[in-house]
């Protein structure tokens, strides 16, 4: 392995760049670090990986020393369980990093990932997460990940006691567009929280059309308006017919908010 020395052109500058105030700077450096193979470089950026005060330079900080690991040979470094675990193994460190950030940009990118691994170590980690936000990003994965055996995992999550996560839930079961699975949702058109009965809507506005706009017209009706900027979101996923006289009415409406969704949805 070629070591890299403080006379190669820019590489000084470049571990210096790490220790930056500025995060583009760092960021910039961190990538332009890239491919050299130097383990003063490794030890550098795990400093990033860890220390770091920005979430988004650790995650790639990681992200470097995760397709590092497969490039260094056994003299440099000794082998390591992380070295032999599977590049998707490696994630699993990752989801159990202390800062929600860090591990819903870890979810994020697992998503596009083809491996067969992925789905089984969402799965595992979902029972184990507490902030809601990392749950609906877990939700979301898996229902992206088109395996039906996850509505099992999910449907539990339709009576969590975030509305996000409940939402998040129903969005993830229309995802996987089980139709069976989607008659279940008709009592969540009662939820308490108008965002819930929104995405409820949206889901089912093909199999219980009447339910459906009845919900609508009573959130239209609503005294709050992030009910009624809700049921205006979900019109325009229903034909013109149904939907034009109703959003024509919020046009004039005394909140701006719910008249700019009204007239996104009439233009969707």
């Amino acid at each position: 392995m070629t070591h890299c020395s403080d006379s190669q052109p820019g590489l000084t500058q470049l571990l210096k760049d790490l220790e930056s105030p500025l995060e583009d700077v760092r960021m910039s450096a961190l990538r332009g670090l890239e491919n050299i193979p130097s383990l003063a470089i490794l030890r550098a950026v795990r400093r990033v990986a860890t220390t770091d005060p920005s979430v988004s330079l650790r995650f790639e900080a990681r992200r470097f020393l995760t397709a590092a690991a497969e490039k260094l040979p056994e003299e440099d470094e000794p082998p390591s369980e992380s070295r032999a675990a599977s590049p998707v193994e490696r994630f699993r460190a990752l989801l159990a990093d202390p800062d929600p950030g860090m591990r819903v940009k870890v979810i994020r990118t697992l998503v596009g990932n083809l491996d067969p691994a992925v789905p089984e170590l969402l799965a595992s980690v979902l029972p184990q997460e507490r902030d809601p936000f990392v749950v609906c990003a877990l939700l979301q994965a898996l229902s992206a990940t088109g395996d039906r055996k996850v509505v099992k995992l999910i449907t539990p999550y339709l009576k969590d006691p975030e509305a996000r996560v409940r939402a998040s839930a129903v969005e993830a079961l229309e995802a996987i567009g089980d139709v069976a699975v989607l008659v279940r949702l008709m009592p969540m058109l009662s939820d308490p929280h108008h965002r819930v009965r929104a995405v409820v809507a949206r889901a089912m506005r093909a199999q219980e059309r009447e339910a459906v706009l009845r919900c609508v017209d009573e959130m239209l009706e609503a005294a709050d308006d992030r009910a009624v900027r809700s049921a205006a979101y979900v019109l325009r996923f229903f034909d013109e017919e149904t939907a034009v006289p109703r959003l024509s009415e919020k046009l004039s409406s005394p909140s701006e908010e719910t008249r700019k969704m009204a007239l996104a949805s009439l233009m969707h």
